[in-house]
């Protein structure tokens, strides 16, 4: 499923980062930044988007869920200026 969501999202943003608290290693070998919640203890999704934000290098990002498979190839066409997503 990860690998269909980065081909999705990948040639719309400049950059993609992936906030993961299991499977680090996989995601890594995937060639995508990974980064752990910041608060320990599996807090939700506001958490991840709360770290995301932290490593976020524009001042505009795009979140998707990992599992989402419909993730449009024109998500991001909509909006402008520098794009990273999560």
């Amino acid at each position: 499923m990860i690998r269909h969501i980065l081909d999705r999202l990948t040639p719309q943003v400049d950059e993609v980062i992936i906030i993961a608290n299991r499977h680090q290693q996989e995601y890594a070998a995937l060639g995508v930044p990974v980064f752990s919640d910041y608060i320990q203890g599996f807090h939700g999704p506001l958490v991840g988007m709360a770290t995301g934000l932290q490593h976020a290098g524009y001042d505009r990002v795009v979140f998707v869920p990992c599992d989402g498979p419909f993730i449009s190839t024109e998500l991001v066409k909509s909006f402008t200026g520098t794009i990273r997503a999560f």
